[in-house]
């Protein structure tokens, strides 16, 4: 559990260093072409790059909060044994996805492994990575997320 709990920290502050440099990026890209009417079209490339693993990445911290999609509208009206059961079909369902969109991401690169991007010449499977990593992410915050939850829905059901 100690190196998962590193792994979340080591995270947190990815997203957060990735959300500020897009916000610096973006802001730049802003002054530079409406105010000093200097397009700095290198920006929005490395902007869209950065993008794409801040999404990815950030999946997992969604898992960790419990605000992904799941059912909450049947699990609400479930108790016991019948709530970790279909609690238990649903992360089920979410580890097929995940697993799915680690497989195919990792095929997206392989398809873009020649590939580089028009303007920073950056591999494109560089930027595809991002899939399978957030992927990755979200899998292991998905089974610790899973434990917990049902630990404490089997200590409730105790009375303690």
């Amino acid at each position: 559990m100690f190196i998962l709990t590193h792994l979340l920290k080591i995270r947190d502050v990815m997203i957060i260093s990735l959300y500020a440099s897009l916000v610096f990026l973006v802001s730049f890209q802003v002054i530079a072409r409406f105010i000093f009417n200097i397009p700095a079209a290198w920006t929005e490339e490395l902007a869209r790059s950065i993008f794409i693993y801040t999404v990815f990445i950030s999946g997992s911290l969604a898992i960790e909060r419990k605000v992904n999609v799941s059912f909450d509208l049947i699990l609400d009206s479930l108790q016991g044994k019948a709530w970790i059961g279909m609690y238990t079909v649903s992360f089920i369902l979410n580890m097929i996805f995940i697993s799915i969109m680690a497989f195919l991401g990792v095929l997206l690169m392989q398809k873009n492994s020649i590939a580089v991007s028009p303007l920073l010449k950056i591999p494109v499977w560089q930027v595809n990575l991002a899939i399978p990593l957030g992927a990755c992410l979200m899998f292991v915050t998905q089974i610790m997320v899973y434990i917990q939850v049902c630990k404490e829905k089997i200590s409730e059901s105790k009375g303690g």
